[in-house]
């Protein structure tokens, strides 16, 4: 069930509609490109595109301040809009001690999925739950943790979610490219889901 904490949470993430355009569209993909910029000055952006159309962006909250530390130390807050501004998702991370992996995805002020980032040696392992905290996708990294595969619980490979090769420059700026695919009739709850994990990954595994 969801917390009290979680749901004050979905009561300031303001109104959206999981009907919005971009929403409708990611029913029908099975592959999407998040594209990260990082700057000092305004921390982390993420733009999720298909076929060179952005579907929505999401824009790290905080002040100059905030982002002058690393990301892996700081709270995940972020609204994904589309083009005209329409909310399509709320990323928030919980403020208790001992909460910093888990991810909360709120649609339409609805929690709808946790990510949940378990403690690993080696590969990287994150469960998609829904929201009353049941597992129901896992995403499972290789040793470099730039490759992770999309399974069910009974480790069956769905999909991936990886990052792209990238120039030197790129890496020095901080771009980075990765690639999420999932079966098409996937519920959009966790093919967006998926997404929020792809961004988790890169948080706490490649952002500076």
């Amino acid at each position: 069930m969801a917390t009290s904490q979680q749901m004050t949470a979905a009561q300031n993430t303001g109104p959206a509609s999981p009907l919005v355009p971009s929403v409708q569209r990611l029913i029908g993909l099975d592959t999407v490109n998040v594209h990260h910029t990082r700057s000092r000055c305004s921390g982390n952006e993420y733009t999720v595109q298909a076929d060179g159309e952005v579907l929505f962006t999401l824009k790290e909250d905080g002040h100059a301040l905030t982002f002058l530390s690393k990301a892996k130390t700081r709270r995940i807050r972020m609204d994904g809009v589309d083009n005209l501004g329409r909310k399509v998702l709320v990323l928030r991370q919980p403020t208790e001690l001992f909460a910093d992996d888990d991810l909360m995805l709120y649609m339409d002020r609805k929690l709808v999925s946790v990510i949940h980032r378990e403690f690993t040696f080696v590969k990287a392992l994150l469960l998609m739950q829904d929201a009353n905290g049941s597992p129901v996708l896992r995403a499972k990294s290789d040793v470099t943790r730039c490759d992770f595969q999309l399974q069910t619980l009974d480790k069956r490979e769905i999909g991936k979610i990886y990052k792209k090769c990238s120039g030197f420059l790129e890496d020095i700026f901080s771009n980075h490219e990765y690639v999420i695919s999932f079966p098409m009739d996937l519920d959009v709850r966790f093919k967006m889901a998926a997404i929020a994990t792809c961004i988790l990954i890169e948080y706490r595994y490649h952002s500076g």
